[in-house]
């Protein structure tokens, strides 16, 4: 594989890893629909905030403010609402699990947009924030026969765990010909909840 140019832009996004818990479940009702391109657990993860390329000269500055600009801030716990499909279901190039989007998950969101405002000088993202998991990508929209197998496999999945997400993550993204490969930057724990 070509070695990236530190010097060239970098392709950057901010995210929760889907715990190994939930992830195994989500993966384990995955081979019921064989039919699509479905991600590994490992691959599984809900962006917070897609940044996009990055100079480099501002990847060090994002990371030492993403490693302390998360006191005291909450775990999130993931909570599920159902399957949907980007951008729709007619021209659907993705299907994703819906999420519950908290007060915590709110205000997780707020200050990430306000790290990104701070050192990349970007505002924050106008269109309502939308928590969801990626699953699986399409080459082309699914058939009715196929939409008609999965809104069978939805109904029948039972309820799927509810695990905390204990850190939020910096990734790199690199697209290659065999699908995006993401590498972690930095890393945050986040605080356990106040029952």
């Amino acid at each position: 594989m070509k070695m990236k140019n530190q010097n060239e832009p970098q392709r950057l996004f901010i995210a929760l890893h889907v715990p190994s818990e939930l992830g195994r479940a989500i993966v384990q009702y995955e081979k019921e629909l064989p039919f699509w391109r479905w991600y590994d657990a490992k691959e599984l993860h809900l962006t917070i905030r897609f940044i996009g390329d990055t100079a480099s000269d501002k990847i060090e500055p994002l990371i030492e403010a993403f490693e302390h600009g998360y006191a005291e801030q909450r775990m999130v716990r993931f909570t599920t609402l159902g399957y949907g499909f980007n951008p729709n279901e007619r021209r659907a190039s993705s299907l994703h699990l819906r999420m519950q989007c908290s007060h915590a998950m709110e205000e997780l969101k707020e200050k990430t947009d306000a790290i990104v405002s701070e050192i990349l000088g970007l505002p924050a993202e106008e269109r309502r924030f939308k928590a969801h998991i990626t699953l699986a990508r399409f080459q082309r929209p699914p058939r009715f026969l196929d939409l008609k197998r999965l809104k069978t496999w939805a109904d029948e999945m039972p309820k799927l765990p509810e695990p905390f997400a204990p850190e939020i993550t910096l990734y790199r993204s690199e697209l290659t010909k065999h699908g995006a490969i993401h590498t972690a930057l930095a890393h945050h724990q986040l605080e356990m909840p106040i029952e």
